[in-house]
């Protein structure tokens, strides 16, 4: 793990996290995950693990300063459901919702070379 606390603005406050960061490395992101070097070829970048009885969800806001923002939007899933639901906001209107149900997603098929 790396962390980035100075020397300009622009990575100022930044997160890496990886396996065999090389010694140059410098995140591009407020938190930057690399998955290269050695290690499983197919390795899990993210995962979040919560109880099914509760809402999951992650959410973006964003606005002028951290005292004043606005939901933009947030990916949920509902309590003791299978369903995922992406929920876009818009302050002038009504939320959007965009219910991803588990029969809706197309099966993936695997290409042949």
């Amino acid at each position: 793990m790396m962390m980035n606390n100075g020397g300009n603005g622009y990575t100022d406050g930044r997160i890496g996290i990886g396996n065999n960061l090389p010694n140059n490395f410098v995140p591009q992101a407020r938190l930057h995950l690399l998955q290269f070097g050695t290690g499983a070829a197919n390795a899990d970048m993210f995962r979040t693990d919560g109880n099914n009885a509760v809402v999951n969800q992650w959410q973006l806001f964003t606005g002028p300063n951290v005292n004043s923002t606005t939901q933009k939007f947030r990916l949920f899933n509902p309590a003791n459901s299978v369903n995922t639901v992406l929920e876009a906001r818009n302050p002038a209107a009504a939320s959007s919702l965009i219910p991803m149900a588990p029969t809706s997603v197309p099966a993936l098929t695997k290409m042949e070379t």
